[in-house]
């Protein structure tokens, strides 16, 4: 490797406070501010490092910026952030929206269930992480909480706090847990931090039973509702006790029981 920064071909569109995803090998530049007063650019623009061109594709519904992106099988979330200038007035918002490259369109998705600007976002386990952020889209009232979004239910889930709220964060993901990196806690932007939270998700299922109907969670997040005997469980083929099987061979959400002697 050459370990050295190489100018490429610019935006078209010049702006910060902008959030980028990548699906299929493109990075997508989504949103941001083209200057501090104004209110928030609409621009997605790809940029293909193949050919180094950027192709203008469809606007976001209404600009935002100081948002968060997160990709998951292929489709883009763009969550929070605020739609005006970086005047300190600004209140963030809860929505989401996901742009599918494959179609180049815009899809209104469920809310998060807390504003957030200036926050970050990480995948895990097909899942979308919000973590941190403020109550203003570039100012004040930091936070500590963290929720979780299924893209396969357009579902948010309440997750444990930080233990340091904090906006203007970086998250990454690492052999299963989730690190909060730096960002600001003092309700303006100095001093910054260096603190390093990590999240372990320790694996829990839980297993709540109303009537005939059986819902399943994993790690607080709800991933199946099924009847006893529904099409989520597969009795053991002969029963055995005690018994093992490998989450390699159960599959996805396929629960196995058997019968004590």
């Amino acid at each position: 490797m050459a370990d050295i920064w190489t100018t490429r071909a610019p935006m078209p569109t010049a702006r910060f406070i902008l959030s980028c995803g990548v699906v299929n090998g493109k990075i997508y530049a989504i949103g941001g501010l083209p200057d501090n007063t104004t209110v928030c650019s609409r621009a997605v623009e790809e940029y293909d490092p193949a050919t180094d061109t950027w192709t203008r594709k469809a606007n976001l519904p209404k600009g935002r910026g100081a948002g968060s992106c997160a990709t998951v099988n292929g489709v883009i979330y763009f969550a929070g952030g605020g739609y005006t200038g970086a005047t300190g007035t600004d209140q963030a918002v809860s929505k989401v929206e996901a742009y599918d490259p494959a179609t180049d369109t815009w899809t209104t998705k469920a809310p998060m269930r807390t504003v957030r600007g200036m926050f970050a976002t990480s995948v895990m386990n097909g899942k979308i992480y919000a973590i941190g952020g403020c109550n203003g889209a570039y100012d004040s009232s930091e936070r500590s909480s963290m929720e979780a979004y299924d893209p396969a239910t357009d579902t948010w889930w309440t997750m444990p706090n930080m233990q340091v709220k904090r906006k203007a964060l970086a998250s990454a993901v690492v052999n299963g847990e989730i690190y909060a990196i730096g960002g600001v806690s003092t309700g303006g932007w100095v001093p910054p931090l260096s603190t390093v939270e990590e999240y372990d998700p320790k694996p829990t299922v839980s297993l709540l039973r109303t009537g005939s109907t059986l819902k399943i969670s994993w790690n607080g997040i709800l991933e199946s509702s099924d009847t006893v005997d529904g099409p989520s469980w597969q009795a053991l083929n002969s029963p055995t006790w005690p018994y093992s099987i490998s989450l390699a061979q159960a599959g996805p959400m396929k629960f196995y029981r058997a019968r004590e002697p």
